[in-house]
């Protein structure tokens, strides 16, 4: 076919020759291409991950050789003390996100303008911000980093050097522009040339004997040079570039969703990272690494089924801003089932072999034991349901909807998890979310996308314990299979495990989808391939 077809003869060849069916108008034309880009973001993401975890375990034994341990972990602690300042975005960036995905949605462009416009400015007086507060910690990292061996001339011009990214910060106006354009690949593919170009450079400054301005020089210019790209991309290297001044009205708006988003992200992040604090503060410090390693390989696939969510809330929000909701619901039923069937073939296994997968990668003496593993999978799998849930939420700007839901999960989360490591011990972290998510989260978001957007809630949670019904049982063959072998070597541990997962995302297809919903995901499949 030529390439100069108009787009509807396109979209009418590609269904033609690849589902059968004839696309009657441009709606259907579109929705097979929600469905090509969010299956494409999907896809990067979980590259981007695999791209990210493979550099950091080829790279970093080769930089603490030729770095040495003590500069080594001097630019780790500065890189972690940095992460602090994304906190002075005050929660802007989610709220220009979530407008910009509604005003996308609707086709608005001139909002979508003025959003623009908004986002940078504020963004330009954010990076001022972050600088004073870089500034800051520039003059106290000899304080707060300790050496021997480092002299504070290079504490301190590694970090001079690292701030220097913050001067292209308000290019990030354009990642949040080309999110909303359901065009989370191209951020993400970007973000794998990162990962690759950080790793290489870091290993030549290394090599070179730069000590810590070469490492931040190096991380530097991979940040810089992404944040061009999002530029360039969304603007087609400048030339749809338009300022307008944005309205007050616009303005208030985005300032209404910032403190939300704020409240939202650090409740939510206080909820899940404060396990470590709870376990060496209430049991001992010694006890810490045991509980994260025994976690970490459920912890990696949790956030490759948060992908899914990741991957499809610029589409459902699209759905949701032109009207079509009952669409925007059948397709959330139909994700909901997706991801807890995908949830149950990747968590089971990992439930079942991840103490022999402890033992080969550190030693069994760092196993914390089943209740640990057990307890962190079921996490995972109501994390990546109301990762899912919660997008569209916050994607059509009501944010603050869930922050009642969010921080009673994490006061009931924080209460439970101190009285149950005080009599229970090192799974009561566990025992806390668990207990959050089941009487405060499950409820109070089903409630919400009730409320706000029509969602059925018994049809929501139909979709995804359905797939429990197959999912527990095939639970227990792999865990009385993983208990029967006292010893696996790695390949074989690879191979069975790779083998589990292709079977229970066989046995998800085969007994938790429906036999219309197959005929609904092959066609979504040949829109993929055809796009």
């Amino acid at each position: 076919m030529s390439a100069r077809l108009p787009l509807l003869d396109k979209g009418a060849w590609i269904s033609n020759r690849f589902s059968g069916q004839a696309f009657d108008s441009v709606k259907q034309l579109r929705m097979s291409k929600r469905t090509a880009k969010s299956a494409w973001t999907l896809g990067a993401g979980l590259a981007l991950t695999a791209v990210t975890t493979i550099a950091g375990f080829l790279c970093t034994p080769l930089l603490l050789r030729l770095l040495g341990s003590e500069r080594f972990g001097a630019y780790r602690t500065l890189v972690d003390i940095f992460a602090y300042l994304t906190f002075l975005d005050l929660g802007f960036g989610a709220a220009l996100s979530a407008s910009l995905a509604g005003a996308q949605g609707r086709g608005d462009q001139d909002q979508v303008r003025q959003l623009i416009s908004a986002g940078l400015r504020r963004y330009c007086i954010i990076a001022c911000g972050m600088i004073a507060g870089a500034g800051l910690l520039i003059a106290l990292l000899p304080r707060l980093i300790h050496t021997r061996q480092l002299s504070s001339w290079e504490l301190t011009s590694a970090g001079a050097i690292t701030l220097m990214p913050l001067l292209f910060l308000p290019a990030s106006v354009y990642r949040s522009l080309l999110e909303a354009r359901q065009a989370g690949y191209i951020v993400q593919s970007f973000q794998i040339g990162q990962a690759l170009a950080t790793s290489g450079l870091l290993l030549f400054a290394a090599w070179r004997g730069w000590g810590l301005p070469g490492q931040a020089a190096a991380a530097s210019v991979a940040v810089i040079a992404v944040q061009v790209s999002y530029f360039f991309f969304a603007t087609n290297g400048g030339r749809r570039l338009e300022y307008v001044r944005p309205g007050a009205q616009l303005v208030r708006e985005v300032g209404n969703l910032q403190w939300p988003s704020l409240a939202y992200v650090v409740t939510g992040r206080v909820g899940l990272l404060s396990d470590n604090i709870v376990v060496a503060s209430m049991l001992t410090p010694g006890l810490v690494a045991p509980f994260y390693l025994t976690q970490r390989l459920a912890s990696v696939a949790t956030a490759q089924i948060q992908q899914v969510g990741n991957a499809t809330w610029a589409g459902l929000v699209e759905l949701h801003s032109q009207g079509m909701c009952a669409q925007f619901r059948e397709r959330l039923y139909e994700l909901t089932s997706m991801v807890s069937g995908a949830a149950v073939a990747i968590l089971a296994p990992v439930a079942a072999f991840n103490h022999h997968f402890i033992r080969l990668w550190v030693g069994s003496a760092s196993d914390a034991g089943a209740g640990v593993v057990l307890l962190s999978c079921a996490n995972g799998w109501f994390l990546s349901l109301f990762t899912l849930w919660t997008w569209p939420v916050t994607g059509i700007g009501r944010i603050a909807k869930l922050l009642p839901v969010q921080v009673s999960s994490t006061v009931l989360n924080a209460a439970v998890s101190i009285l149950a490591t005080k009599y229970i011990g090192l799974t009561g972290p566990l025992i806390g979310t668990a207990v959050g998510f089941t009487l405060i989260s499950s409820w109070g978001f089903t409630r919400i996308l009730s409320r706000e957007m029509g969602v059925s809630p018994q049809r929501l949670w139909r979709a995804a314990a359905t797939q429990l019904c197959w999912g527990l049982p095939y639970l227990g063959l792999l865990w009385l299979l993983s208990h029967s072998v006292q010893r696996f070597a790695f390949l074989p541990l690879s191979a069975i495990a790779f083998l589990a997962v292709l079977c229970g995302l066989a046995m998800w297809w085969s007994f938790g989808v429906t036999p219309t919903a197959r005929i609904a995901w092959r066609n979504r499949v040949s829109f993929v391939f055809a796009w």
